[in-house]
């Protein structure tokens, strides 16, 4: 539903009108939030297993990538509470290491 959001731009401006937000903001929060649920299904596969080990670093990867658009971490701080407790505790993690890495890098 999200991705299909981030993707349709009629729609997109249809809420943005109801939302009394611009059309380019509905459709980025859509998409990062899109992203977000595909995040949290690949941490709960791998937690039951069914994706193998390198799920996880590919996970992180993919984490730290889109976490460098501002606008990801401002829609992960407004929407975290809509996804289980265990992953936000995971990718809450997952950024304070890549922030810890990066001033030991620069």
């Amino acid at each position: 539903m999200y991705l299909f959001l981030a993707g349709n731009h009629h729609l997109a401006e249809l809420l943005a009108g109801e939302l009394k937000r611009g059309t380019d903001e509905v459709m980025l929060t859509s998409y990062h939030v899109a992203a977000f649920f595909h995040f949290e299904d690949t941490y709960i596969k791998h937690k039951y297993g069914l994706m193998g080990p390198h799920a996880i670093g590919f996970l992180k990867e993919s984490i730290r990538s889109t976490m460098q658009a501002p606008s990801a971490l401002t829609v992960w701080e407004s929407h975290k509470e809509r996804f289980n407790d265990e992953f936000t505790d995971f990718l809450d993690l997952t950024l304070a290491e890549t922030t810890s890495w990066t001033a030991v890098v620069q």
